[in-house]
């Protein structure tokens, strides 16, 4: 939607910055993804570099600026984006989709937003709330706040006579584009896998504070499975998760290493980050991001990605297996 999306008519873009600096034209292509006909579908998103602070582009009645762009340490494989779009008046954003989630907020202006499928929370200038589930469209004006999902499919459209201003924060899998058109998939070579990690090696430590009881060390959870996803679909590999754990009550943040290792040796090694949360009857819920750091042997050539890493377990760690569902997507080159 109004971000880093392109309107519905094409037209030749123009390259500026602050202080007469020209776009690399890898963020151009990253911006214009969108311009002209529909791609097809199941076509791979460009991998493309992160957006820099200070960057404009303008395009069909649509300009775009990054206000703001880092990769949080709390979240692996993740930049966040901070951008202001000004959607011209009679200007139609095509439909599209995003790998990451963005929250945005009108400044001045109308706009429309049409969803396909999946909803979208809406928050009210006078804070009211409300959910657009697709196929719907929302009228949304000064003030209003929404949020778009990951994978969510839609569009959007300026109906008004003033152009549609709007501020969105965007944390999204580096190397993927800001926008994806309907009919592509994110970048990178998909694999999925889904199975129960066992806790093989145990240091952690038991703590009383006077916030609770605090539990916090190092752990190493290993399984079997099959790969369930993606071109390497049907083979057997072994996982292991060495992680650092620092919980209080039985919640709090986790990182680590996950490495996935193939029956010819290869393997792929991600970082991991994330956070459990209890559930309220003696289990609990886990979800993390990663971000793919290499490979070896048939992998030799694999230099990034990301991933997510969630799942849950029904006693307390170690004491129960911890059915857990990996989505990875490895990038090369």
């Amino acid at each position: 939607m109004p971000g880093p999306d392109e309107p519905h008519r094409p037209a030749a873009p123009t390259r500026s910055g602050r202080r007469g600096r020209v776009l690399r034209p890898a963020l151009v292509a990253a911006a214009l993804v969108c311009v002209g006909a529909a791609p097809a579908a199941a076509t791979p998103a460009a991998t493309v570099p992160a957006p820099v602070p200070g960057e404009v582009v303008r395009s069909g009645g649509i300009t775009r600026e990054v206000l703001a762009a880092t990769e949080p340490t709390n979240a692996a494989g993740e930049a966040m984006v901070l951008l202001r779009v000004r959607i011209a008046p009679g200007v139609r954003v095509a439909e599209h989709t995003h790998a990451g989630t963005q929250i945005l907020r009108l400044e001045s202006g109308s706009l429309t937003v049409a969803v396909t499928s999946g909803t979208i929370p809406v928050t009210r200038a006078d804070g009211t709330a409300e959910t657009v589930t697709g196929p719907a469209t929302v009228r949304l004006r000064a003030g209003d706040s929404w949020v778009e999902p990951p994978g969510v499919p839609h569009s959007a459209a300026n109906p008004g006579r003033r152009p549609a201003v709007s501020v969105a924060t965007q944390l999204i899998t580096i190397g993927s584009p800001l926008s994806i058109p309907a009919g592509t998939t994110a970048p990178g070579t998909p694999l999925d896998v889904s199975t129960d990690f066992v806790v093989t090696e145990n240091r952690l430590v038991t703590l009383p504070t006077p916030a609770g009881t605090r539990l916090y060390g190092t752990a190493i959870e290993t399984t079997t499975a099959v790969v369930s996803g993606g071109p390497a679909a049907g083979q057997t590999v072994q996982l292991r998760l060495a992680e650092n754990i620092d919980y209080t009550n039985g919640a709090g943040p986790w990182n680590g290493f996950l490495t996935v290792t193939f029956a010819d040796g290869s393997t792929i090694v991600a970082a991991v980050t994330g956070a459990t949360v209890t559930t309220g009857d003696g289990g609990a819920r886990f979800a993390g991001t990663m971000g793919v750091i290499g490979g070896t042997g048939t992998y030799a050539g694999v230099t990034g990605g990301t991933g997510t890493y969630t799942g849950g377990r029904s006693g307390a760690l170690g004491a129960t297996p911890l059915p857990t569902r990996i989505s990875l997507r490895t990038t090369t080159g």
